[in-house]
């Protein structure tokens, strides 16, 4: 379980993390969409050869219980020298995919989404700074690499302030979402590739 909180403790089989929340206007709502939405714009997943792609990273996020919607999340590379920018990623029904990720290290940056519940603001999360966690994938070779699905699970707190857990859940599973995937219009090399990785997984 993912737990969050301010006081970024690490307990066993807990992920406390800092919590962040920005509240935002409409304006700089589209500012902040729009850098993250760069990240994917100037490329569409499982159109070019598998080789060409690089890796597909892929996962979920059930917000369902959450004050906001899932919208967008971000991840970096962490490798020495690598560049900073921000790693988009397409987000469909709580799943979440990109390809064009490389070989290397890297960490989930933030997420987010719309809230209705809290004046029609945006809402920011952000994943700790420091230290592997569960979700963040380190790729050594081309592939597909599932980084788990999760469930956002409200925890108590003291007034006006959000505490949450990101809960590892077992269902959609890699399986599901994999199938999802072969629903799209995939170059045939990809569509090989995820047919093998299903196979993988049925044994």
């Amino acid at each position: 379980m993912i737990a969050c909180s301010h006081n970024n403790e690490l307990t066993k089989n807990v992920w406390n993390i800092g919590l962040v929340l920005r509240y935002v206007g409409a304006i700089t709502v589209l500012v902040i969409l729009a850098g993250v939405l760069a990240g994917c714009s100037g490329f569409r997943p499982f159109q070019k050869p598998f080789h060409e792609e690089h890796s597909l990273v892929f996962g979920y996020m059930d917000m369902s219980d959450a004050p906001s919607s899932f919208r967008w999340i971000t991840m970096k590379n962490i490798n020495p020298g690598a560049n900073t920018g921000e790693y988009g990623f397409f987000v469909e029904d709580g799943m979440f995919y990109r390809t064009y990720v490389p070989s290397g290290r890297f960490k989930f940056h933030k997420f987010g989404g719309y809230s209705f519940s809290m004046g029609g603001r945006e809402l920011t999360y952000a994943f700790p700074r420091q230290g592997k966690q569960e979700i963040d994938p380190v790729i050594r070779k081309r592939g597909v690499h599932y980084v788990g699905s999760y469930k956002y699970v409200k925890e108590k707190a003291p007034f006006l302030e959000l505490r949450f857990s990101l809960k590892r859940i077992k269902k959609p599973d890699e399986r599901e979402l994999l199938t999802r995937l072969l629903r799209k219009k995939l170059h045939p090399s990809w569509k090989q590739i995820i047919e093998k990785r299903l196979r993988e997984i049925k044994k």
